[in-house]
């Protein structure tokens, strides 16, 4: 997030964006999924105007980072949970 006019970073916009990517790992959790590689560049902000970040986050998903409760590799088609 880039500093309006030298001012401080607006928390409550990281919140929301982070608000997003857990939702994401929540409703994989609750699937007994874990996601094995959650780092910025599986994050996708992708455009929108339903607030003022003008934009919603996206966690990817791919049958590599994909893990079943019981240790088996899941395979999925690759896309983007949020």
């Amino acid at each position: 997030y880039e500093r309006a006019q030298g001012g401080d970073i607006d928390m409550e916009l990281v919140c929301m964006t982070l608000a997003e990517v857990s939702a994401a790992m929540s409703y994989l959790h609750t699937h007994r999924i874990t996601h094995r590689d959650l780092k910025p560049k599986n994050v996708l902000l992708r455009s929108s105007n339903k607030d003022k970040r003008r934009f919603t986050a996206k966690v990817r998903c791919d049958a590599s980072a994909l893990l079943l409760g019981g240790g088996t590799c899941v395979g999925c088609r690759e896309g983007w949970l949020g």
